[in-house]
């Protein structure tokens, strides 16, 4: 694989889900990162706090054992393809054992692997791969900071490579994998060392519970929940937010903040002419770049940033004054933005926005696309 190669998402040798529906698909996890960024650490980590009941945890290398005849001994002296056919076998025995158990997986793995006086890695990701995981998390080490945990590894003999190397390493991967998630409906997200096991399980536990039939449920139980609210109600207006309380896109404003700290582009522009468009798990990986992008402290900060910067209607806001005081008319304000900034925006200007408000933005964002609701009412 070229270090800056494009994907191709009509390479056969990986072909989509999207032409391949299954009557069941398990959430299998593929848990990512280079050499020695942490994978086996962090797999240990989510068993302390996920249920073992509902997730299986494997090591891809313990599997991959497993179905070659002679263990990874075995397996190394095997042609490329050989290697190839015991990888597909491996991910293949994690799928069929979780349709059996009604478990979810989480899977510590490999995508490339490069050493430092080849001029390219070299991708151990199968088609098998792209069509059983559901979701990718990648460990965001610093090289620096893997470079270190290599060196420190007294179970395994690592050799010894510069911290140039695996920057440009990770950055490769990174992106191949992001394309290539993209391509196959699978929801990928960066995670940093900074994040606690608690934080991790919770989003792991997100992925578990969050289909797209969830979502509806979730969006029609809350807009249940808003109409019995009231026995008064006998109209309800309906509005968007970003474009249409204001000229403002909070999300566009948003991605600005981070840019001017961090030097990041707005990532959603490219999300949304990937070719999972506008589709429900294109809305999912949007609240996912929001996720990593800041911790929860600095994503409320940023939020409040936003909101001083968005100026609503004159008219609209003299609509809202006005149906304040009229108890048979309820607002329902809908948004596949950034929820938290809209609350801010309508408490800034006196009016009371009613129901949950979740500072986890994973569970919290699940009514992005198209029906995430925010009411605001007398």
């Amino acid at each position: 694989m070229e270090p800056h190669e494009e994907v191709n998402c009509d390479d056969r040798s990986h072909p989509s889900p999207r032409a391949q529906p299954t009557s069941f698909k398990p959430v299998i996890i593929g848990l990512y990162g280079l050499p020695g960024s942490g994978k086996s650490f962090r797999l240990e980590g989510l068993k302390t706090v996920l249920d073992n009941d509902k997730f299986a945890f494997y090591d891809g290398s313990n599997v991959i054992a497993a179905v070659t005849p002679g263990g990874l001994e075995a397996f190394q002296i095997l042609t490329k393809e050989g290697k190839n056919d015991a990888r597909e076998r491996a991910i293949a025995r994690v799928k069929q054992e979780c349709s059996n158990t009604g478990k979810s997986a989480i899977v510590a793995g490999h995508f490339m692997f490069w050493a430092e006086e080849d001029e390219q890695g070299q991708s151990v990701c199968t088609p098998s791969d792209l069509t059983t995981y559901t979701h990718i998390l990648y460990l965001n080490s610093p090289a620096e900071l893997i470079a270190e945990y290599r060196s420190n590894d007294v179970k395994r003999c690592r050799q010894t490579v510069s911290t140039s190397h695996l920057a440009r390493w990770q950055e490769i991967e990174q992106s191949h994998l992001c394309q290539l998630c993209r391509c196959h409906d699978i929801l990928f997200t960066l995670v940093s060392p900074l994040v606690s096991a608690n934080k991790l399980g919770s989003i792991v536990e997100d992925f578990r519970m969050h289909t797209e039939d969830y979502n509806m449920y979730l969006a029609n139980q809350r807009m249940e929940d808003i109409l019995a609210s009231s026995s008064t109600a006998e109209t309800v207006i309906m509005m968007d937010a970003d474009k249409t309380l204001a000229s403002e896109d909070s999300g566009v404003l948003f991605w600005e903040q981070v840019r001017s700290a961090s030097a990041k582009r707005n990532p959603l522009k490219a999300l949304f002419s990937s070719p999972l468009g506008y589709s429900y798990t294109a809305f999912r990986q949007a609240t996912l770049l929001y996720e990593e992008a800041l911790d929860d402290v600095e994503f409320e900060a940023c939020c409040q940033t936003v909101s001083s910067m968005i100026h609503m209607h004159i008219d609209i806001i003299d609509l809202f004054y006005l149906i304040r005081d009229a108890s048979h008319v309820r607002v329902v304000v809908v948004t596949c933005g950034i929820r938290s900034a809209w609350e801010k925006v309508l408490k800034g200007r006196g009016l009371t926005v009613m129901g949950d408000i979740r500072s986890d933005r994973t569970s919290g964002w699940y009514d992005e696309w198209p029906t995430h609701l925010t009411e605001c009412w007398r």
